[in-house]
């Protein structure tokens, strides 16, 4: 007992000097900038002699390239500025105020250089929005302020190689107010490209920074500024795919419209076409260059020159067309000499031997009949010589001309015809046939060679048609290649590639670069959390983006610098060096290669250093913490270490926490930090210890989200079910809300449950949800209940009932003055129905008289019927009482169920607040459970 009150008191005299710590710290830090700032102006620049100039370093770090508009000329980053100087007058001892080494404060206290850039493009651009970024004091008055910002600049676009081109945009800054005797800026090296964002239009290649003095015509002072050029090259795929792609099928289009059938009709229209689409998809490319005429981009050189070679090959399908439609004259000399012999035999086109086959019968056939009428005519005159030959020896037959001419045949018909009247019908007939068959022969032959004219004709441009192609096809395959060969190159250097081979000769990138066989290769990883994808609940692990860093030393690796014209360091593959096997012990991606990371390059320095950085992604197991989701923190550990070498091989440091300076914002996660550490153990399997390095990625879950989609819904079901007690007995509707509400939860809760771990921890949110689906399964039972005392049957209350309910019930739901009203009912009915107790009487005794009445015989009814007095006095007093009686019944039935509505109303208010401090409880639950501080809507 008395140990235990020992540790109180020393805990509590812990708290107490943990508190008075604190509040000394606040007043130190409260006095220290009260005395720093009393007299302080900011409108001074800190000069401590006139001859001394403020010293600003001036650093920048370039995150992400938005936009590079070539048209406007304009590029639109994200920097990340970082400012160096000191202030004398915000110098302290440290020792005075509690120790403090340095704070942090608002920028508009201090007096701050005003570094502008210079060829700003943004007329919306405000300076004063940096100020609202805050800055580092030190003891010493050194002061660093860092804030980003978006610059738009100015940018000379270079489109000569466009797409294949690489761009060179300034940033300019310097002071503008301040000459370089008085402010003199200097920068802390290149441009820092570590943390930049890829583009998915530009590749970042360089960054170089450069410092220049000047004097401007104004003043006779001299300004310095510093120049950085952002050097960016172009990714060039989408430009292939949509503009030279198109371009190179189209002229393919141009080649094939010389394979169409000159009788289709339509070469030209394929010409013309292309030439148009190619015109329309030049000018859409036109917007997005600059309207400069100082150079042609490469791309429209390239449109142009294609949209010449369309423009050719419609020229040359129109000779073409010329030449296949020519009128059927004789062929030129020349035309038959270069087209038809030199081009045709140099092209290997040939001659169609069928053309003529289709005319050969026909002319056999005119040439047949000529010989018929030659024959007819001989026969007949031969035949009339033999019959005049025996009776005239002196005829002159032997004198005749030889047969075979026309005009022998027509003088031998016409002899006939003179001699021989029986011949003359027949001679007619014949000499008509001759003359029809004279003008066919003559057309035939005609036609003949007309179609051999035609034939040449189309054979020449047969001949111009392969002609052409081959040219147009040149043409296209010069004009792609002119493309290829005119953009621009990544330049080479001859010292560089001797260096590279003579350390590569010989290397053997299997044998770890140990110098002796005791000491290993030391090797220092430093990893930088670029981004979070994925952090999978139900599979348990996390996907991230990781830089990483590695540095060592290989021996067989160092050169004399001298020797290599000052070559100090090369960039080079590393697949061809050894690489320390670093290995992510807990991945969790089954398809994961290593041997992509060797892809990458790396740098080495004379002095045999190896420093090597690549970025990957890791897929590792994460064991997910669910009991406070969706406030919950989860430290997910990335472990590290050589997978074949152990500590005596290979010796494994860390430089220190992991960088989360380029961490892009996850829209679940807030990233809290990533300490590292390094580990030694031995494993069962092996002698000798290995080291590994752990870094412990903490992150805080946004809870937002699910405050939205998944709180909220349950909030809003629930206050569903607290109206629901509003809801009129009557309706009938209230069960059929709160059995939907509950149906609702359910499946919203099997939703969730699909993208949580199958873990015994129940989960925060489940908790709640469980609660809230119990909450509303006592909503439907207290429905149930009211329901059944509204409906209940007309009947007085149970004593227990009216005492508990109707007088002590009331008081706590402040219903008194309905049940007030209800009782002065009760009494007035009551007072109504002792007024009226004689008539109850005397009716009464009606009542016991009317049975002993006999019924009288038929000829007394009808004597009844006609003097009626009596009797019909008798029933009419019966029907009174009877309806009097009901009515009184009614009346006292009525405040009897009034009785229980009102009852049903006592009970449905109090369950309408048990369920409404139910509702507020579990909110409360939720609340208090969460960790502090994760309770944030972020």
């Amino acid at each position: 007992m008395h140990r235990s009150l020992e540790k109180v008191l020393l805990c509590l005299l812990f708290c107490l000097n943990f508190v008075d710590g604190s509040k000394q710290h606040y007043d130190d830090l409260e006095r220290l900038q009260n005395d720093l700032f009393a007299n302080y102006s900011t409108n001074i620049i800190p000069q401590k002699e006139k001859t001394t100039a403020v010293k600003v370093k001036f650093d920048i770090a370039l995150n992400q390239i938005i936009d590079l508009d070539e048209r406007l000329q304009t590029m639109t980053t994200i920097v990340w500025v970082r400012l160096y100087w000191s202030d004398f007058r915000l110098k302290w001892n440290s020792s005075t105020y509690g120790g403090i080494k340095s704070f942090v404060t608002s920028s508009k206290k201090v007096w701050l250089p005003d570094i502008t850039l210079y060829n700003n493009a943004n007329d919306n651009y405000d300076k004063e929005k940096e100020e609202y970024y805050g800055l580092t004091i030190n003891s010493n008055g050194n002061i660093g302020w860092f804030y980003p910002t978006i610059f738009k600049s100015s940018c000379t676009i270079d489109v000569t190689y466009f797409p294949f081109d690489d761009q060179k945009c300034i940033l300019k800054f310097g002071s503008w107010s301040y000459h370089g005797l008085s402010l003199d800026i200097f920068h802390t090296g290149p441009g820092d490209i570590e943390a930049f964002t890829d583009n998915g239009e530009w590749v970042l290649v360089a960054m170089p920074v450069t410092k220049f003095i000047t004097k401007y015509r104004c003043c006779p002072e001299p300004y310095p500024f510093i120049t950085y050029n952002v050097v960016i090259r172009r990714r060039t795929m989408y430009y292939i795919l949509n503009f030279l792609t198109p371009c190179v099928l189209m002229s393919a289009l141009t080649i094939l419209g010389f394979f169409l059938p000159v009788e289709s009709g339509e070469r030209m229209n394929v010409g013309v076409t292309v030439l148009l689409s190619l015109t329309v998809i030049l000018l859409l490319l036109a917007e997005e260059l600059p309207a400069t005429s100082e150079v042609v981009p490469l791309i429209s050189r390239y449109y142009t020159i294609t949209m010449i070679n369309v423009f050719i090959s419609i020229v040359f399908t129109c000779v073409v067309l010329t030449f296949h439609h020519h009128a059927p004259t004789p062929l030129p000399a020349w035309v038959r000499l270069f087209i038809c012999q030199w081009c045709a035999n140099a092209l290997r086109v040939k001659r169609n031997s069928n053309i003529n086959e289709s005319c050969l019968p026909a002319r056999r056939f005119f040439k047949n009949r000529s010989m018929r009428r030659h024959s007819l005519g001989e026969r007949l005159y031969s035949e009339e010589n033999a019959e005049n030959a025996t009776t005239n020896p002196f005829s002159d037959a032997n004198h005749s001309q030889p047969p075979g001419s026309a005009s022998t045949t027509s003088i031998q018909l016409k002899k006939l015809d003179d001699r021989n009247p029986n011949l003359r019908r027949r001679s007619n007939q014949v000499s008509k046939k001759s003359e029809a068959l004279d003008v066919l022969v003559q057309r035939t032959k005609k036609d003949d060679e007309k179609e051999r004219h035609v034939e040449e004709w189309h054979f020449a441009a047969k001949v111009l048609n392969r002609l052409f192609m081959w040219i147009v096809l040149f043409l296209v395959v010069f004009n792609c290649l002119s493309v290829l060969f005119s953009a621009p190159s990544a330049p080479s250097s001859e010292i560089v590639q001797k260096l590279e081979h003579k350390l590569l000769s010989k290397y053997d990138k299997s044998v770890i670069p140990k110098t002796t066989l005791e000491s290993g290769v030391t090797v220092t990883l430093d990893l930088a959390l670029n981004q979070l994808i994925d952090v999978n609940k139900r599979a348990q692990t996390m996907t991230s983006v990781i830089w990483v860093r590695q540095y060592w030393s290989d021996h067989r690796l160092r050169w004399n610098s001298s020797e290599y014209d000052d070559v100090k360091s090369i960039v080079t593959q590393a697949s061809y060096l050894w690489l320390p096997d670093i290995t992510l012990y807990n991945n969790a991606k089954d398809d994961y290669n290593i041997d992509k990371e060797s892809y990458h390059s790396l740098t080495i320095t004379s002095d045999g250093n190896i420093s090597r950085y690549f970025p990957t992604i890791y897929k590792s197991s994460c064991r997910l913490e669910v009991k406070n989701f969706p406030f919950d923190d989860q430290v997910c550990t990335l472990k590290l270490g050589s997978w074949s070498y152990n500590i005596y091989e290979m010796n494994l440091f860390n430089i220190g926490d992991g960088d989360t300076s380029s961490f892009i914002a996850n829209g679940e996660w807030i990233l809290q930090g990533m300490p590292s550490k390094r580990h030694v153990t031995k494993f069962r399997c092996c002698p000798h210890p290995y080291v590994y390095l752990t870094y412990n990625i903490h992150i805080k879950r946004r809870s937002l989200y699910y405050v939205l989609n998944c709180f909220m819904p349950c909030l809003i079901m629930m206050a569903l079910t607290i109206l629901s007690f509003y809801l009129p007995s009557e309706t009938g509707e209230r069960m059929g809300v709160g059995i939907t509400v509950l149906l609702s939860l359910s499946i919203i809760q099997l939703i969730l449950s699909d993208s949580l771990p199958p873990t015994s921890e129940v989960p925060l949110i489940v908790v709640y949800y469980g609660l809230t689906m119990l909450n509303i399964f006592m909503s439907l039972v207290f429905s149930c209940v009211v329901l059944t005392l509204y409906h209940h049957t007309a009947v007085p209350l149970p004593r227990w009932m009216r005492t508990s309910l109707c007088e002590w019930g009331v008081k706590l739901v402040r219903m008194q003055q309905e049940w007030i009203i209800i009782q002065e009912k009760r009494k007035q009915i009551e007072i109504k129905q002792k007024f009226s107790g004689n008539d109850i009487i005397t009716k009464g005794a009606v009542v016991n008289w009317i049975p002993e009445i006999s019924l009288p015989s038929q000829t007394q009814t009808t004597e009844l019927i006609t003097g009626q007095s009596l009797d019909e006095r008798s029933s009419e007093t019966e029907n009174d009482f009877l309806l009097s009686q009901r009515y009184r019944e009614e009346d006292k039935a009525q405040i009897l169920r009034e009785e229980w509505k009102f009852a049903s109303r006592v009970v449905n208010k109090f369950f309408m607040w048990i369920i409404v401090m139910a509702i507020i409880s579990n909110a409360l639950y939720v609340v208090l459970k969460a960790p502090r501080g994760n309770f944030i809507l972020n």
